[in-house]
């Protein structure tokens, strides 16, 4: 008799289905709809890896959840090799969800509902980015509510009431690492503390409570206080951590995925001890959490959608930067939409460049509601003005725009490309080295760099340079 071979059977699970359907959505949105976008938020961005570089965030609560998303951004310039390890931690995400609040059964489709919101405070971006002076964005909000989560489970893990106090005195205590979210993390040790106490009639964990709500008033006061070298200042001291938002109306599209993920995992805390094994098995459950996580996803999408002058820019931009001024003229032929000015200026640099006349353009608009981030002449002096001034030979106006802009919402490797070329052709080869060395030390721009850094060792190089020969400032100088 022949041996009998024992088939493995691979189960199609509905929590394998939900999770997969998870990460289908996560690709499409990010690496193949807004992939060029991705790549964008690398360029307006700077990872140096130096220690002046880190002890810059270590002066700050959050800092080393923008440090080392600053590092992780970097991988954006190959955007699938980004998003990958996106998926990676979001799927990481769901799985100390399913293990903090039991959500197994009926409630598992909870569990993506966080990961979902994480991906609408990346595809929302979009001009904001430009004004957005937190570096490691794209990651750090996906690291601090992943450790959030983690501290509580840590946190209910532990029976004995005194050793919970304690607990909770420690991941409270980690603010200046790891700012709001060890304050989020100790209202969910809270909030888990109350319920166990109502239900269970033991009142032992009250100390817990006690000594967590006294920590979460105190610490952060006593790091203002008493942390040297701090550059906090006491307005939203309790908030430090988040990303840099206004406290305005402005601002709220990208306050809401982040209010209503702290407000998920405080509920889901508060709820976990409610949850039972029939609400896990019971067929309306199941309707009603694949629907939270059917309308979460369907928000996600709306808000990544964009409009075509911005996706227009920022292609525009990118063929601009690799010097492909016939892209650019067929860019603008292609968009259906009235062309902003932004647009229009980009599309005349490149007709100019391409040795014809330029169209007419329209004044800059301010948007109606005021938002200073979507603020058509912010935008284009923080990026456009930037390109199109060094292409015409106005070196200095486009040095001073990036200069400006580097100044108040921090360095990007945009602004340090065109900083080297504008010190380039007004012979200031020192200060073009200064820049170009920093970019020497970045992951993926260090072949730009190489390759400018011949025209700094050795400038009579430019004179046998397409790109700078077609500049009017060196012409005339020939």
């Amino acid at each position: 008799m022949s041996p009998v071979k024992n088939k493995v059977k691979f189960t199609l699970t509905p929590n394998i289905i939900t999770l997969s359907a998870f990460i289908v959505f996560s690709y499409m949105l990010l690496a193949v709809k807004n992939g060029y976008m991705l790549r964008w938020y690398d360029e307006m961005s700077l990872f140096l890896p130096d220690r002046i570089f880190f002890d810059s965030f270590m002066n700050y609560p959050g800092g080393i959840l923008r440090y080392i998303g600053a590092f992780l951004t970097q991988l954006m310039y190959y955007p699938w090799l980004g998003v990958t390890i996106l998926v990676a931690l979001w799927i990481f995400m769901s799985w100390v969800i399913k293990l903090a609040f039991s959500l197994d059964g009926s409630a598992y489709p909870l569990t993506i509902v966080a990961p979902l919101l994480m991906i609408a405070t990346i595809v929302q971006l979009d001009e904001a980015w430009l004004s957005l002076n937190t570096p490691g964005y794209l990651f750090s909000n996906t690291f601090g509510f992943t450790l959030s989560t983690a501290a509580l489970l840590a946190y209910r893990s532990i029976g004995n009431p005194l050793l919970r106090a304690v607990t909770g005195v420690i991941i409270v205590a980690t603010y200046p690492l790891f700012g709001f979210f060890a304050l989020l993390a100790g209202v969910m040790c809270i909030a888990c503390e109350a319920v166990t106490i109502t239900l269970s009639r033991r009142y032992g964990g009250i100390a817990a409570v006690v000594v967590t709500i006294v920590a979460i008033i105190a610490v952060p006061q006593l790091y203002f206080r008493y942390m040297p070298g701090t550059t906090v200042d006491n307005n939203c001291l309790y908030v430090k951590g988040l990303p840099e938002l206004m406290m305005k109306g402005w601002d709220m599209y990208l306050w809401i995925p982040l209010i209503a993920t702290s407000l998920l995992l405080v509920i889901l805390a508060a709820t976990q001890k409610l949850i039972g094994e029939k609400f896990k098995s019971s067929k309306g459950v199941n309707y009603l959490t694949i629907a939270c996580a059917v309308l979460t996803a369907l928000y996600v999408y709306s808000a990544g959608q964009k409009s075509e002058q911005l996706r227009a820019t920022v292609l525009m931009l990118y063929h601009i930067d690799h010097n492909r001024w016939d892209n650019v003229v067929n860019v603008m032929s292609r968009v259906k939409e009235q062309p902003d000015y932004n647009m229009t200026l980009l599309n005349n640099t490149a007709l100019i460049k391409l040795g014809g006349g330029a169209n007419s353009t329209i004044k800059p608009r301010n948007t109606p509601d005021g938002n200073p981030r979507k603020n058509e002449s912010f935008t284009m002096t923080a990026f456009v003005q930037v390109p199109v001034n060094y292409h015409l030979g106005k070196t200095n106006q486009s040095y001073r725009w990036a200069m400006e802009h580097s100044v108040k919402y921090g360095k990007r490797v945009y602004f340090l490309k065109y900083m080297v070329k504008c010190a380039l052709l007004n012979d200031e080869f020192k200060l073009a080295k200064r820049y170009n060395d920093l970019l020497m030390s970045t992951m993926f721009h260090r072949n730009w760099a190489e390759h400018y850094n011949r025209y700094i060792e050795n400038p009579e190089l430019m004179k046998q340079s397409q790109e700078f020969m077609s500049i009017p400032k060196l012409i005339l100088a020939d």
